[in-house]
């Protein structure tokens, strides 16, 4: 296998259970190596400052010399940068058998609430689910200034844009969440042939007790109860332009 195995998605949306799928079954490191962040890449530039004028302008020259560093063979790579990050993307897919992984937009706005609510202090925190959800502009919780060239009225438009634009790359091979939890065995054989790789007897699934679920991360988790009527009403109206 010539080529390294990325594996791209939003935020919270099984990134880290795909990559231990993959790598319990094929001998590789469940650790993976994260692809640069903007505020690492661009000089002068502070994430967590929202007025920060970002410019990506020498951002395809990182990348291209991080694809060309000599990576040890078995790891993943991780990234959740935007499509337009990655400006030549013939680069990207020579290098790299690159997968999306996409999740329900309701499980993964809910596991955000959860999860960068939890964060340290310097990172601005909201209690209440609707204002996080709907009304929170993510460059100023720093997910912009790390992954995306753009700003959104809410965390449900950079999800929406984030997703289309992966999918609409026809060279991305996708993998649905809810498919790999719920129908594991089939959805693995189908990675492992895009991969040309042999296809174990017995896959392994990840779990916390074998190791392959990092800080618990890649856990199932059903947050949908969670979501007041007034979120449900305006996510079926955007979901309805997906």
């Amino acid at each position: 296998m010539n080529r390294k195995i990325l594996v791209l998605s939003h935020e919270r949306s099984g990134t880290h259970f795909l990559i231990n799928s993959i790598a319990l079954n094929i001998g590789y490191s469940c650790d993976q190596i994260d692809f640069p962040m903007a505020s690492q890449l661009v000089h002068g530039i502070d994430k967590m400052n929202p007025v920060s004028p970002l410019k990506f302008k020498d951002y395809q020259l990182v990348l291209d010399n991080f694809i060309t560093k000599n990576h040890p063979d078995n790891f993943i790579f991780k990234s959740h940068h935007h499509i337009k990050l990655f400006q030549n993307l013939d680069s990207l897919f020579e290098n790299f058998h690159v997968f999306y992984i996409t999740r329900d937009i309701r499980d993964v706005l809910t596991s955000c609430y959860y999860y960068f609510n939890n964060a340290p202090a310097w990172f601005p925190h909201e209690n209440d689910i609707e204002k996080f959800i709907l009304q929170t502009k993510p460059h100023l919780h720093g997910f912009n200034y790390d992954y995306t060239p753009f700003e959104y009225e809410n965390l449900v438009e950079r999800y929406i844009d984030h997703n289309k634009t992966w999918l609409n790359e026809s060279r991305v091979n996708v993998v649905r969440y809810e498919d790999l939890v719920n129908n594991f065995g089939k959805e693995l054989v189908k990675i492992l042939k895009i991969l040309e790789l042999p296809v174990p007897e017995y896959g392994t699934k990840p779990t916390v007790s074998n190791k392959g679920v990092n800080n618990r991360k890649g856990i199932v988790g059903d947050y949908k109860n969670v979501l007041t009527k007034n979120i449900i009403s305006k996510l079926q109206t955007y979901e309805s332009i997906v």
